[in-house]
């Protein structure tokens, strides 16, 4: 193939690459939440949730991140993490029922702030 050819090719390819980027960015939108809006509507649904963190309770196989932001909610993490109460957040995840009561099943924790320490 002549020079001309492969850079026309290789710019093509990159401005479809680009485009298809930008579409999926602004198509993949998760929704912002807080625990008191999040509704039955919302259960098998991935939101995010921004708040402090008021509660930490770890097992042998996971954690449970209570998150507060005008109300509160449990973000729960397969997984043990070290985090402590005060510290701001933002949890991407799932919102399920369990034993009556929403929670998150954590995809992704964003520390925003650590606790201060006293």
């Amino acid at each position: 193939m002549e020079d001309k050819t492969l850079l026309i090719l290789a710019i093509s390819s990159a401005s479809v690459g680009v485009i298809a980027l930008c579409i999926l960015m602004f198509t993949n939108h998760i929704p912002e939440k807080t625990a008191d809006n999040i509704t039955a509507a919302d259960i098998g649904k991935k939101v995010a949730i921004t708040g402090v963190i008021e509660r930490v309770r770890t097992t042998n196989k996971m954690t449970i991140v209570t998150i507060a932001h005008q109300c509160a909610i449990d973000a729960v993490v397969f997984d043990k993490i070290n985090i402590s109460a005060g510290s701001s957040v933002r949890v991407e995840g799932v919102v399920q029922e369990y034993r009556g009561k929403r929670e998150l099943i954590t995809d992704s924790m964003t520390i925003n702030s650590t606790a201060r320490k006293k």
